[in-house]
């Protein structure tokens, strides 16, 4: 098994389609530091200008900038809009491919479908993953040598994220811990929207297909969600239902974490128990 799973994941990392993937994203962060550096250069003069340099950078502080935050910059619509199509192109397409090469037929016979299907599914999930967070946790580091540091004012921050967001506390006490903790929740979804990706070619076994249903479907429900926003409790605000703009730390409604984790728990255990059933459990021809 571990033999397996080691020789899966140098075939996922190792891939012209995982650079290609990396490289797009990083490409669209770096357009979001230089949008940043911009601005920042604009807002030298002013700050300096001001008695109190703390209060005047909060509104654009590193925090408020980072990509997975800012909801403003151009890179931050094209990276969210996309990144579904960056998490599927690493890895996602492997299992259709060796079905059709006959490569599929000559590993099962060593290791058996199990040993395979765990595998498999491990090198898709982390290959998709790292092929998302890699850029936005990039880009936090990039935009932490241009931007202002501050903790963010939850009295004057210009980010929505408020109380019912996914570690609000966390954001406005311990941002950097925030952060890369968010990074890891963007590697999560990376992992299973790929891993939806190996699914539909498991089962129609057509590699455009398999690159194309789980980012038309994801826009699909996009659109279907903005229309069927959900109150919370209260009644006085809004759940983010959008599993694409759930991927974002700061999105328009909020993203409490039961949500959010309910989403994640959703397609992994679809993608995971649905795939198991069709390579180990069926007769696969």
């Amino acid at each position: 098994m571990i033999r397996c799973v080691r020789a899966e994941l140098n075939k996922a990392f190792k891939n012209r389609m995982f650079l290609i993937s990396l490289g797009i994203g990083l490409l669209i962060c770096g357009i979001d530091v230089i949008q940043n550096a911009l601005t920042v250069r604009s807002l030298t003069e002013t700050m300096l200008s001001l008695d109190d340099i703390s209060k005047s950078v909060e509104g654009f502080s590193l925090f408020d900038g980072w990509i997975a935050v800012n909801g403003s910059t151009f890179g931050n619509m094209v990276f969210y809009f996309v990144w579904p199509i960056l998490a599927v192109l690493p890895f996602g397409w492997s299992y259709t491919e060796e079905r059709k090469s006959g490569l599929f037929d000559q590993v099962v016979s060593r290791v058996g479908r199990k040993a395979y299907f765990v595998s498999k599914y491990m090198a898709v999930f982390v290959s998709g993953g790292a092929a998302v967070a890699l850029p936005v946790l990039a880009d936090l580091l990039v935009n932490a040598l241009i931007c202002p540091y501050c903790v963010p004012d939850v009295v004057t921050s210009l980010t929505p994220i408020t109380n019912g967001y996914f570690l609000s506390r966390l954001f406005y006490t311990a941002p950097w811990v925030f952060a890369f903790v968010w990074c890891c929740v963007i590697f999560l979804w990376g992992g299973v929207i790929a891993c939806v990706c190996l699914m539909i070619g498991m089962k129609f076994r057509h590699q455009a297909m398999a690159l194309l249903v789980p980012f038309v479907t994801l826009i699909l429900l996009d659109s279907v969600c903005t229309l069927l926003m959900g109150f919370d409790a209260l009644g006085n605000g809004y759940y983010e239902l959008s599993p694409i703009r759930l991927a974002l730390a700061a999105p328009a409604s909020s993203n409490p974490g039961w949500l959010l984790f309910s989403y994640l728990g959703f397609f992994f255990a679809v993608t995971f128990i649905g795939g198991y059933r069709e390579v180990v459990k069926r007769e696969l021809v």
